[in-house]
C-alpha cells in the first residue's frame, strides 16, 4: 500500500517509540508478574500494588514521552541524521499512542495473576480484531491513518485492560484517572511552558530538557504527588545501600 520511503519512516518511527513507551514497563512487568502472582489470594493487596506500580511508571513515561514529542526534531537529526527528518511526525504521533502503551500491560498481568487466562484470551481477540479493522481503514486512506489507527488501538487496548481490572481486581477505571490524574496535569503544565520556550524564545533543546526536569520534579514536590516521594525514596535508599 505504502512506498518503500514512506515503510522505512514509519519503521523509524516506531522503532524509536517502542524504546521509549514499551523498554521500561515491559521489564517492570516482567519482574512484577511473580510479585502479582504471590497475591493473588489478597485482592485487596494486590489492588494497591497494582495502583502504586501505575502511578510510578507514570511518573517516569509520561514526562518522558511528552518531552520527546517537544524535542523530536532535533534528537532525530542527532541520532539518524537529517535524511530521517521526515520521520518525526511519525514519531510525535505514536509518541500519543505510547502514554496508554506504557500502562495497559500492568492491568493485563494483573489480571494474569489471578487466573483469569481464558477471560485474557477472548478479550485479547476483540483488542486484536479492533486492531487489524483500524489498519485496514487507516491504511485506505494514508500512513497518517495508519498512525492515528495505532493510537487509538493503543487507547482501547488500556481501556479494555482496565475494565477486566476493574472487573476481577476492583481497580475501578475511575481509580485509575483520579491515581494518574495529578501527573497527568504536570506533565501537561510543564510540556506546555517548555514548549513555548523552545518555540518562541529559541532556547537549545537540551537547555529545554534540563528545564522541563527541574519544572516537572518542582510541581511534583510542591503538589505532593506521591510517586515522586516513593521514587524520592527508592533512591535515597539505594544510595545509602551502595555507600
Amino acid at each position: 500500500r505504502f512506498s518503500a520511503a514512506e515503510t522505512g519512516l514509519y519503521s523509524q518511527a516506531k522503532k524509536m517509540d517502542e524504546v521509549a513507551s514499551m523498554t521500561l514497563p515491559a521489564v517492570f512487568c516482567q519482574v512484577l508478574f511473580p510479585i502479582y502472582s504471590e497475591k493473588q489470594n489478597n485482592i485487596s493487596e494486590l489492588r494497591s500494588m497494582l495502583s502504586q506500580n501505575m502511578k510510578m511508571i507514570s511518573f517516569i513515561i509520561f514526562p518522558l514521552m511528552m518531552l520527546l514529542i517537544i524535542v523530536a526534531k532535533p534528537l532525530f537529526i542527532l541520532l539518524y541524521g537529517d535524511q530521517w527528518i521526515d520521520a518525526v511526525p511519525y514519531f510525535q504521533i505514536l509518541c500519543i499512542g505510547g502514554f496508554f502503551s506504557a500502562l495497559y500491560n500492568f492491568n493485563y498481568y494483573a489480571v494474569a495473576a489471578v487466573g483469569k487466562s481464558k477471560a485474557l484470551f477472548y478479550w485479547g481477540c476483540y483488542k486484536w480484531g479492533v486492531l487489524l479493522v483500524l489498519l485496514l481503514i487507516g491504511a485506505s486512506f494514508s500512513m497518517l491513518g495508519v498512525l492515528i489507527a495505532m493510537v487509538i488501538s493503543n487507547i482501547n487496548i488500556y481501556l479494555t485492560n482496565a475494565l477486566l481490572a476493574q472487573r476481577y481486581i476492583g481497580y475501578r477505571i475511575t481509580n485509575q484517572i483520579i491515581d494518574i490524574l495529578p501527573i497527568i496535569g504536570c506533565t501537561l503544565i510543564s510540556g506546555i511552558f517548555i514548549h513555548i520556550i523552545y518555540t518562541k524564545f529559541l532556547v537549545h533543546w537540551l537547555v529545554c530538557c534540563l528545564l522541563f526536569i527541574c519544572i516537572y520534579l518542582f510541581m511534583s514536590y510542591i503538589l505532593k504527588i506521591k510517586a515522586f516521594k516513593e521514587i524520592t525514596q527508592y533512591v535515597i535508599n539505594l544510595t545509602n545501600k551502595k555507600l
